[in-house]
């Protein structure tokens, strides 16, 4: 009997390891995914479906299966030269649903931002934070190989830490910075 009591802080430990390790990968992953697809403006993921052309009555078939608008990223500037643009469904996960790629005319640019080198700077930090989260999860499996237990320990936790907070400034600072951020949850 004592054998098993003996064990179970260790089980514990090793379970608020694992939560803490998928917090952290998933927060920076998702994070690291949306920033890349607000500089960039491209899907990493994907699209789910590519349309040839937009008629406002599609447009708003699609805003309602979304249940959401439809969002451009925000830290590019859209001109009437590109040809197509992706607009995603949702921001990051667990909200993020699907992206589609639409031709680029009046009706999918009338969410861009006057903003959008601000927005474009915002983004390109947080990526550069995303992956220092990212690094430091990878640095906590690190310790789990090295059977480092109160290492793996106090890593997770600061990784998953430095995730949730980096989220909520991430989110705070786009609320304040782009005027179309609370329109895709």
């Amino acid at each position: 009997m004592l054998e098993k009591t003996k064990n179970r802080p260790r089980v514990l430990q090793f379970m608020l390891i694992v939560l803490f390790l998928y917090g952290s990968f998933s927060y920076s992953l998702s994070l690291l995914e949306y920033t890349w697809f607000q500089t960039q403006g491209t899907a990493v993921l994907g699209v789910k479906a590519s349309y040839d052309s937009m008629t406002p009555p599609r447009w708003a078939r699609l805003n309602e299966e979304c249940s959401s608008h439809l969002l451009p990223a925000a830290g590019i500037e859209l001109t009437p030269e590109d040809e197509r643009v992706v607009l995603r469904c949702g921001r990051f996960w667990p909200f993020h649903r699907y992206s589609i790629d639409v031709p680029n005319d009046p009706v999918s640019r009338d969410l861009t931002n006057e903003n959008t080198d601000t927005i474009y700077l915002i983004n390109m930090v947080w990526l550069a934070l995303s992956a220092a989260v990212l690094g430091l999860a990878g640095y906590t499996v690190y310790r789990i190989v090295r059977r480092d237990e109160r290492g793996a320990y106090y890593w997770s936790l600061t990784s998953f830490a430095s995730s949730i907070l980096m989220v909520a400034l991430y989110v705070g600072l786009m609320f304040w910075a782009d005027p179309h951020f609370g329109l895709g949850w």
